[in-house]
């Protein structure tokens, strides 16, 4: 350890500080560059995002010749009576309408044993190592019969009517089975299927399909499953539309109707063009250009009283793209998207007038699509060419950005290792003249205690 100065006074570790602190001042303008690239870089990958979702709104917008249906095939389905029944339109659905009444519910099929039992837990009175099979089944003679094979695990005289009850629910199969008490206290097994419709009544029969076995009894309908009807027209010439469930899938195509009660009233489902989804799409498509647009505005001002500047000001890239989008919107004189509710305020937000773009809708679809379609079409190959992941304007930027942030990195790292050199050597040059100063004060002080050593001549010696 060094004590510089200790003789001589001068401090050369200060000395070498101050002269380093002069020459780093340098490397602050690499960390400032390299803070400054570190920013724009994310706000290119902040707007790069945004851009990212501006295709998407477009690409929702735009036809696609890959897929089934476009906006323009957007339908809504209505009911005279939502508290009968309501509708829902999938986008294959057709234009239309049906009107008809609800006569029937679907209901489910229960069963209940006629064998009486003292106790949920008493036992079935097998012999000592019989088992128990049996079937359930669901809508006998029917096209959709189905057939349930139980086999209860417990063996002999220890089963119960309750393991029954288990071994059927234990098949998860479409029935339920339940001990219940009756009113006489006497307990009865009783079986509801989980489904509704004809399909649903319920018989049991031994495993082969005979009758009941002896040790369970037999048993009989307690509810009758049946299937949800409507009755189309009121004339001879009416039909009938049957569904095991409550809901009637593509009554119309395309269109399902779900029934809550049975009405005499009349109710009419309507399939109609849904133009507030055709809105929705457009208005998305607006939110997400704003979005971008908003995002290159904030980012482009100047704080006057801060004397701040935002990443973007003065950056032709953000410029540049902030004028591409907004020119889209304006559109041209055989397409302009302001005719169809699209237009531009004199903040350079996008404004969307529903009302606007509803009305010309119903005047002129075609038109109105050819616009929207050519918008959004537009919109989206700039934003592919701005995002594209190996060749966008702004993954370009991005990475030119982080180029220059390796570059900044390794400068400073340089930068680093040169002032360090440096400042060894200011030191051990100081040191080596502290030294030197400290060894001419020792010689002058030993000189001049030299001649203070030496006698005193008077001037009244001869």
């Amino acid at each position: 350890m060094q004590i510089s100065g200790l003789m001589t006074g001068f401090d050369t570790a200060d000395l070498v500080q101050r002269l380093m602190q002069v020459e780093r001042a340098a490397g602050d303008k690499l960390v400032k560059a390299k803070t400054s690239a570190n920013a724009l870089s994310g706000a290119y990958t902040s707007l790069n995002g945004l851009m990212l979702s501006l295709k998407s709104a477009a690409d929702a917008v735009k036809p696609d010749p890959a897929a089934t249906s476009t906006i323009w095939d957007s339908v809504s389905a209505t009911s005279s009576n939502n508290a009968v029944a309501t509708a829902t339109a999938s986008p294959s659905a057709q234009i239309g309408n049906l009107t008809f009444k609800v006569t029937a519910l679907a209901t489910a099929g229960s069963a209940l044993g006629a064998k009486q039992w003292t106790s949920a837990t008493d036992t079935l009175g097998l012999a000592a190592g019989e088992t128990l099979s049996f079937r359930v089944v669901q809508g006998a003679g029917l096209p959709d019969e189905k057939t349930i094979d139980v086999s209860v695990p417990v063996v002999g005289p220890d089963a119960t009517i309750g393991d029954v009850a288990k071994a059927i629910n234990d098949k998860h199969a479409g029935v339920n089975a339940t001990v219940v008490k009756i009113d006489d206290g006497s307990f009865r097994l009783q079986l509801m299927s989980s489904k509704t419709g004809e399909a649903s009544n319920i018989t049991v029969q031994d495993a082969v399909g005979g009758p009941t076995p002896a040790v369970l009894g037999s048993f009989a309908a307690l509810s009758l499953g049946t299937d949800a009807e409507l009755t189309v027209g009121d004339t001879a010439n009416a039909y009938t539309l049957k569904s095991g469930k409550n809901t009637f899938v593509d009554i119309l195509p395309g269109v399902n109707v779900t029934v809550a009660k049975v009405d005499p009233s009349p109710v009419t489902v309507k399939v109609t063009t849904d133009t507030d989804a055709m809105a929705g799409k457009v208005d998305a498509l607006v939110s997400a250009a704003n979005a971008a647009l908003a995002n290159i505005r904030i980012n482009s001002k100047y704080d006057t009283e801060s004397k701040t500047a935002q990443i973007f000001l003065g950056d032709s890239t953000a410029r540049t793209l902030s004028s591409q989008v907004t020119n889209l919107f304006v559109g041209s004189t055989a397409s302009a998207p302001g005719l169809v509710g699209v237009s531009i305020d004199r903040y350079g937000s996008v404004t969307f007038d529903k009302s606007k773009f509803t009305e010309a809708y119903a005047k002129d679809p075609a038109k109105v699509q050819a616009t929207i379609n050519k918008l959004a079409e537009d919109v989206s190959t700039l934003s592919n060419a701005t995002t594209n992941s190996t060749s966008g304007t702004l993954t370009a930027a991005i990475r030119g950005q982080d180029a220059l942030q390796q570059e900044y990195t390794a400068q400073i790292k340089r930068f680093d290792e040169r002032m360090t050199a440096k400042e060894g050597l200011l030191t051990r040059q100081y040191n080596t003249l502290d030294s030197m100063l400290s060894k001419l004060k020792m010689q002058g002080d030993w000189l001049a205690g030299q001649l203070k050593s030496l006698p005193t001549m008077s001037s009244n010696s001869k």
